[in-house]
């Protein structure tokens, strides 16, 4: 699966990703970095079905209104260390993956 990690997260999850085998960017290795425009990264999670990862809610309401980016995976974890953040995903990433092959998550 294919990821792009918003800058609100951590670089550390984007590893994580690869090293469980997914493809993977952070917005800080994208040309533009942290500072690339919400469409800039709406387009790639349309056209190359790149899921989105974020805690930015501006994306959900993308979602609603435009119907923009094709697959979403809003982190609502509140302000959580790292290492805690990592967890969750390490507990919860087959079942992550199976729920965004299967449907869109809105």
């Amino acid at each position: 699966m294919d990821f792009i990690v918003y800058s609100m997260l951590p670089l550390s999850l984007s590893n994580f990703l690869i090293q469980n085998g997914h493809n993977s960017i952070h917005t800080s290795q994208l040309p533009n970095k942290n500072k690339t425009k919400d469409d800039d990264l709406n387009e790639p999670s349309i056209t190359q079905n790149k899921v989105l990862i974020t805690k930015d809610s501006d994306f959900e309401n993308d979602i609603r209104i435009k119907n923009v980016p094709c697959k979403l995976l809003l982190v609502k974890t509140g302000n959580i260390p790292n290492s805690q953040l990592l967890a969750i995903f390490k507990n919860n990433l087959p079942k992550i993956v199976s729920e965004l092959n299967g449907k869109q998550i809105r």
